[in-house]
């Protein structure tokens, strides 16, 4: 946000010159300007404070929750590559619908973090204009539409002069939706064990109904479960409960560090049983 409004002021006092060197255009991206991409998200409308206003407050209100969910390192990834994602989009779609105007704007972003935060919470509820109670569900399903409707009239042949990017908003929203439903981590994608785990979550995704094997009590070749994963069990059930709440804490402040993602089984299992305590309490 802080570099947001600072090239947004970098706008103001250079009438504009800033913008002309950030904003997206497929013209100038395909004759090689690839930063253009990424950087048309740090600029906005001067013309339109409320442009940059209403942006920056739905990245406060949808982004601080989701920044402690993940971690700051992977939402900042995240919220970049929903801005490349975005631009890249809006570059392959503009030629294919005949247009050639530049664009601006964190939209496509924020509609990533926004997509992103629903998928976690799609029964929250907010309200517009702080009157109007709306489900967060049913709000993306209205951006969807208010976004979709125009591009459908355009390549129709009836283009709307409406002067917004709504195939970058399109990437974004659809990014963030994928991001949680394939489980993704930008920060797995620069490891060798990162790709091999989302090559995995793709496989189960599509993986064949005939591949499970069906358990019998009675199949003589079923595998008990190790001694070791028992006696882990065992380990945490009988652990002393000042040891356990500060196993907690030590797990809290790794999933306030690192995301939620990072935990491994035995530390998900410990953070089970101390719930399980407290409700018996």
């Amino acid at each position: 946000i802080a570099v947001t409004v600072a090239v947004y002021i970098a706008q103001l006092v250079t009438g504009d010159l800033v913008g002309s060197w950030l904003a997206v255009s497929p013209e100038k991206v395909f004759s090689g300007q690839i930063w253009r991409v990424l950087t048309y998200a740090l600029c906005h409308d001067v013309s339109s404070p409320l442009h940059i206003i209403f942006n920056m407050l739905l990245l406060w209100w949808f982004g601080n929750e989701l920044e402690g969910m993940y971690g700051s390192g992977e939402f900042l990834k995240f919220y970049i590559a929903g801005a490349v994602v975005s631009g890249v989009a809006f570059c392959v779609s503009q030629p294919l619908i005949g247009q050639f105007a530049p664009a601006m704007g964190a939209s496509g972003a924020v509609m990533a973090v926004m997509a992103l935060y629903t998928m976690h919470f799609p029964r929250r509820v907010i309200y517009i204009f702080f009157i109007i109670p709306v489900e967060l569900w049913l709000l993306l399903v209205f951006y969807v539409a208010y976004d979709l409707y125009p591009l459908l009239r355009t390549i129709g042949g009836h283009p709307q002069a409406d002067h917004i990017a709504h195939t970058a908003h399109l990437g974004g929203l659809v990014f963030g939706l994928l991001y949680k439903h394939y489980n993704l981590r930008i920060e797995n994608l620069f490891s060798i064990a990162g790709w091999e785990t989302m090559r995995r979550s793709f496989r189960r995704k599509f993986q064949s109904p005939r591949d499970v094997k069906i358990y019998r009590p009675d199949d003589p070749e079923e595998v008990s479960p190790s001694r070791e994963s028992v006696e882990e069990d065992y380990a945490t059930a009988d652990m002393d409960p000042q040891d356990l709440n500060q196993r907690v804490d030590e797990i809290l402040a790794k999933i306030s560090a690192h995301g939620e993602a990072s935990l491994t089984v035995q530390e998900r299992d410990t953070l089970k049983e101390a719930s399980r305590r407290f409700k018996h309490r």
